[in-house]
């Protein structure tokens, strides 16, 4: 399992020093579940089904996505659950 921006260091300007995901391959999962909140804006839709797109195709696993529904003070959550077959392939939105 991993949470929200953890698969966003797949991008050439990584957001973290050591890279979430290369950590949890080495345990060897079958699925990576990700958890996340992430907020609302014109792009986000596209950005996050490359972020799946490149995981799922890097590391050879399915990838599924489950965002946060709903508002909280001034933000909005759009859903955009979605799952990501080992080819980069979308299973369900």
């Amino acid at each position: 399992m991993t949470i929200c921006e953890d698969l966003w260091s797949i991008a050439d300007d990584p957001l973290y020093v050591r890279n979430p995901m290369d950590e949890l391959i080495r345990l060897n999962p079958d699925v990576v579940i990700n958890i996340a909140a992430s907020p609302f804006h014109y792009d986000q839709p596209k950005l996050r089904r490359d972020v799946l797109v490149r995981n799922a195709k890097k590391y050879k696993l399915p990838f599924f996505y489950l965002n946060h529904v709903g508002g909280q003070t001034e933000l909005l959550f759009d859903g955009g659950s979605m799952v990501v077959d080992p080819e980069g392939m979308f299973l369900m939105r």
